[in-house]
């Protein structure tokens, strides 16, 4: 009888609490091979500049452990992802409008936090660094692809909410080539986003979108109640306090297109503050999953 070896493979996948819902990481490294989208990892040996396209290519065309119906699967899904990101795609978006769907009433559709982070994920390119605050601001973001070298700064820690807008002062002082994506969640905003006032002293131009929910939407699926809300403040009108930058209402898929066109297009060189008005029980598939596993708990 054969020993049958366990190999985890892991593409991308962050091995972090996010991911092992608050558990220590199950899986032993000796047994594992983790590709991500700057090196390769087989046991413990590291192997630098094998990105994550370039092996799951070649675990494609490895015939003797893909049966061909996988084989067939899998490069379907490659074929998929390099269609979304050619860059020719996102340039005739841009050029009709940032890819609105064809109908009116598709356009007018509510915006979801999955739509939310589906458009962002257009805009993050080879001059972006996206900087995401604590709670689903981080979780969303998990599914960004970041583009070349991995421009991507988020806390460690939940208790560092109110990180992100701070820190996009420091890394487009730091690098003045890149453009801060600012992913933050009001009750984080109200903690640190007055920091806009700098931003504006030294004329940088983050775009700064805020997943307003109205509260702390991290803690409601956990345990909900009135100390989860929050004072709602009108976002947009932040940059006519401060004298600098453009605001922005966003309540539709199409104000939301709009707004990312004209961040980019027209006033790429100020701040623009997107103030996203989700339903307060809208979360990314990662923040659900999370809080299932703190509510049985605390049940």
């Amino acid at each position: 009888m054969l020993n049958q070896v366990i190999v985890f493979v892991l593409l991308g996948a962050p091995m972090t609490d996010i991911d092992f819902s608050i558990t220590p990481t199950p899986i032993d490294q000796s047994k594992a091979i983790y590709a991500t989208s700057e090196r390769l990892s087989i046991k413990h040996h590291n192997f630098d500049n094998v990105y994550l396209n370039d092996f799951l290519n070649g675990l494609i065309e490895v015939t003797d452990y893909l049966t061909s119906a996988r084989r067939t699967s899998g490069a379907s899904e490659i074929e998929k992802i390099k269609l979304k990101h050619q860059p020719k795609i996102k340039q005739e978006l841009n050029r009709q409008g940032l890819g609105r769907p064809e109908h009116d009433n598709e356009r007018r559709k509510k915006i979801t936090v999955r739509y939310l982070f589906e458009r962002l994920n257009l805009s993050v390119n080879n001059s972006t660094v996206v900087i995401a605050d604590t709670g689903d601001s981080l979780f969303g973001s998990l599914d960004l692809t970041i583009h070349d070298q991995t421009e991507f700064l988020c806390p460690a820690y939940y208790l560092s909410r109110g990180f992100a807008v701070p820190a996009a002062i420091g890394a487009q002082l730091a690098n003045s080539r890149l453009r801060p994506l600012v992913i933050v969640g009001d009750g984080a905003f109200q903690m640190t986003g007055m920091e806009v006032s700098t931003i504006a002293r030294f004329g940088l131009n983050p775009i700064v979108v805020i997943l307003n929910n109205k509260g702390y939407g991290t803690e409601r699926p956990i345990i909900d109640g009135p100390f989860n809300d929050l004072l709602s403040w009108d976002y947009s009108r932040i940059p006519q306090v401060i004298g600098y930058g453009k605001g922005f209402v966003i309540e539709s898929e199409e104000e939301l297109d709009r707004a990312m066109f004209e961040s980019e297009k027209i006033y790429d060189r100020e701040l623009c503050l997107l103030d996203v008005r989700l339903d307060k029980r809208d979360g990314s598939a990662a923040l659900k999953r999370i809080t299932e596993v703190f509510h049985s708990r605390a049940h």
